[in-house]
């Protein structure tokens, strides 16, 4: 892997992150994926799957860790969520670039690289 600013990232096909319990049991937060895929245009909308009902954080970063968006999202029925960013609307100074979606329980965190283009570039 590579750390970047205290995000463990993981590059896989897709944008996915891994759902890997440690102990085989399946993952508070799992399927973790960018709808429709890298590079993204407009806005970014995350899919995931939720164990159990629970809290979720999520945050956005740039490539040098800054933090452009916070929010926790109350809590969510167990089953697939979606989530959405729209970068010229809530992005803080958000350019086209690479950026990192982080989504975090109180036991599992997931980042996801987004490479993020304004429509019509």
């Amino acid at each position: 892997g590579t750390t970047v600013d205290a995000f463990y990232v993981r590059s896989e096909a897709g944008g996915t992150a891994a759902d890997v319990a440690p102990n085989g049991a399946a993952p508070e937060l799992s399927r973790v994926t960018l709808v429709p895929g890298n590079p993204m245009r407009g806005a970014v909308t995350v899919r995931y799957t939720l164990a159990r009902a629970t809290p979720l954080r999520v945050s956005v970063h740039d490539a040098r860790g800054r933090l452009l968006h916070a929010e926790t999202v109350g809590a969510h029925a167990l089953g697939t969520q979606r989530w959405r960013w729209e970068p010229d609307t809530t992005g803080r100074g958000a350019s086209p670039g690479v950026y990192f979606v982080r989504l975090a329980t109180s036991k599992v965190t997931r980042t996801l690289r987004v490479v993020w283009l304004r429509d019509g570039d």
